[in-house]
């Protein structure tokens, strides 16, 4: 589904399981009509399947560890730093092949 198709109404518009905020949207829909429809909370962008279980699309349900409060999202830590990549280990006399996909030989 096209971005442009995306259905933005406020028919569409569902409660997010996850912060209870009332701003989920239908973001896609299976190629076969009827099937399953993917649903994108725009406060904590959590995202579901209409045919995933109770425990994760219905609010009552949802783990209450897995919950999030959303005046608190801006409180979230940064995330880390990436340390950069180590050589890889010579193995039988060859050097591995990096991440790049280089197939050199030493």
């Amino acid at each position: 589904m096209r971005d442009s198709e995306i259905d933005r109404s406020e028919s569409e518009r569902s409660a997010c399981p996850r912060c209870s905020t009332a701003d989920a949207r239908v973001v896609a829909r299976s190629p076969r009509p009827g099937v399953w429809t993917m649903h994108l909370c725009t406060v904590c962008f959590y995202t579901w399947r209409s045919t995933e279980p109770d425990y994760a699309t219905r609010a009552e349900v949802l783990s209450p560890g897995f919950r999030i409060d959303p005046s608190r999202l801006g409180e979230g830590r940064a995330m880390p730093e990436v340390p950069p990549l180590r050589d890889a280990p010579i193995a039988s006399g060859r050097r591995a092949r990096s991440y790049a996909g280089s197939r050199q030989r030493a």
